[in-house]
């Protein structure tokens, strides 16, 4: 691998099937500098999940731009999302007015 490109893995519960049988090594996959990933991430009531969400997907993928959708039927809103997350992505919360039809 040059200089200029990161060897990525893929997590181990991705696996492949062979044979018949389910491999669970990882694959290798080449992340360029200039790329990224992004999501969009659907929750309700699982607040305290969000920093490790975050926190995990930013390392292992690189994850850099992503939407928080609220499930209408959440009761909860998200806690505010750490500053230092708002530094290293682009983080878009949307309320039930920005995608459910009213």
């Amino acid at each position: 691998v040059d200089r200029d490109t990161h060897l990525r893995f893929n997590s181990p519960e991705a696996s492949l099937r062979k044979n018949g049988n389910i491999s669970t090594s990882r694959i290798p996959v080449r992340i360029l500098p200039n790329q990224s990933f992004s999501a969009c991430l659907l929750i309700m009531d699982d607040n305290h999940r969000i920093p490790e969400w975050l926190a995990y997907h930013y390392y292992a993928l690189p994850l850099r731009h992503v939407v928080i959708a609220i499930d209408p039927a959440s009761h909860q809103n998200p806690p505010q999302i750490p500053s230092r997350w708002h530094q290293l992505m682009n983080i878009t919360i949307w309320q039930d007015k920005d995608y459910v039809p009213m």
